[in-house]
């Protein structure tokens, strides 16, 4: 899918100097592509070779026939899954929908109708606690040692409103 053209214009106004200044996120974008293949194949399969003394071949299946394409699995079917199958307690006009499996499997991401209705809260779903949404729970952490800040959500009277509203 390409991208809109006012995306890409409105993407050009973007103040990305702090970024391009920053040695430690300039050292990410020069060795993207090695950390991935080091950190997403090459070290998942040699920690069970050596550490468990498994075959190359199970090592292989284990880490990225079965993991990783399990992982982009539960990642993606938060675009596919939580747009099918669901309830839509915030907009039933939409087609995103909150899906429990979906936000078990992807770790907090499976609250999509709420997401669509409050897409500037940084909880992505109205969950009070952690049962399901692993992801506010990471960012809460953070929050409290400085590295997040500023997080967005909607009051409760507007959550309330919207339901009713519906």
């Amino acid at each position: 899918m390409e991208k809109h053209p006012d995306v890409i214009r409105k993407g050009r106004e973007i103040d990305m100097s702090d970024i391009l200044a920053d040695p430690i996120a300039m050292f990410g974008c020069k060795y993207f592509s090695i950390h991935t293949f080091v950190f997403t194949f090459l070290l998942p399969i040699m920690v069970p070779v050596y550490g468990w003394n498994k075959t190359w071949s199970r090592a292989f299946i284990s880490q990225v026939l079965l993991r990783y394409v399990l992982g982009l699995n539960c990642s993606w079917s938060v675009n596919s899954v939580a747009h099918i199958w669901g309830s839509k307690p915030y907009n039933a006009y939409i087609n995103s929908t909150d899906n429990r499996l979906v936000a078990f499997l992807a770790f907090g991401e499976g609250w999509h109708n709420y997401h669509h209705v409050f897409p500037w809260d940084y909880k992505a779903a109205e969950l009070g606690n952690y049962t399901l949404n692993f992801t506010t729970m990471f960012i809460d952490v953070f929050a409290k040692i400085g590295w997040a800040y500023d997080l967005k959500q909607p009051s409760e009277k507007l959550v309330r409103t919207v339901v009713m509203k519906r």
